[in-house]
């Protein structure tokens, strides 16, 4: 038996999830006020595990959603987790947000194309097809304009996430036909992410909290100021 504390910050609706094994014991969402989650994550998991009658010396491992995302959310939530790592000594296991997302639409014949909004009229995006048990990348998670992806999608691609919605124009325009996973249609949970790793530990490694990494697939704004033109 494995209890899970997971995470995720990777957009504006942040969650935290209390697992055994593949049960979701509780879970609790959020909205951010201006993209910041700050001290509501831990307080949302001390809520959790006194609600399901939990100490955190129980816990066993800790999942965070690593990115893409929000880079602020992504912060905060890593920062959050590496903080418990520390002072539990528990071992985390990183989960990438759009392989989330498309792990809790479920079993699909079609492919399936994770969209998370990236700002500046940009999605991360990734394309999976499921074989037994999950979902296997076939285009690694980045970053570009809706109308570019539209070219490189399959013609028979489900769409996930909020930003399928939100820049559904601008994929209608460029060819894409509009189908849209009703269940699907918001962002990744903690949920989702720590039933991934249950489904599939050998896959996410456990990590100290000095190895944590987010998945930002794009550069940051000051990164980019760096660079020489």
């Amino acid at each position: 038996m494995t209890v899970r504390l997971a995470f995720d910050s990777s957009t504006p609706r942040a969650s935290v999830a209390l697992l055994q094994d593949d049960q979701v014991l509780a879970e609790t969402r959020l909205q951010s006020v201006g993209g910041r989650h700050n001290d509501h994550l831990l307080a949302q998991a001390e809520a959790l595990l006194a609600c399901c009658g939990y100490a955190t010396r129980d816990i066993d491992e800790l999942v965070v959603v690593q990115g893409p995302g929000s880079f602020t959310g992504l912060r905060v939530g890593l920062a959050t987790v590496q903080g418990l790592a520390l002072s539990l000594k528990r071992p985390i296991r990183a989960v990438d947000s759009l392989r989330a997302l498309a792990f809790q639409h479920g079993p699909c014949e079609r492919p399936l194309c994770a969209l998370i909004d990236a700002r500046k009229q940009e999605v991360y995006a990734a394309l999976y097809c499921w074989r037994p048990g999950q979902p296997l990348s076939y285009v690694t998670p980045r970053v570009l304009p809706p109308a570019q992806l539209a070219y490189q999608l399959p013609e028979d691609v489900l769409l996930l996430g909020d930003a399928a919605r939100f820049y559904g124009e601008a994929l209608a325009t460029a060819g894409v036909r509009q189908c849209f996973a009703g269940l699907a249609c918001g962002g990744p949970t903690a949920a989702a992410a720590a039933l991934l790793v249950h489904a599939q530990p050998d896959d996410f490694a456990l990590l100290t909290a000095a190895c944590l990494r987010a998945l930002y697939v794009r550069a940051s704004d000051a990164e980019r100021a760096r660079q020489p033109r």
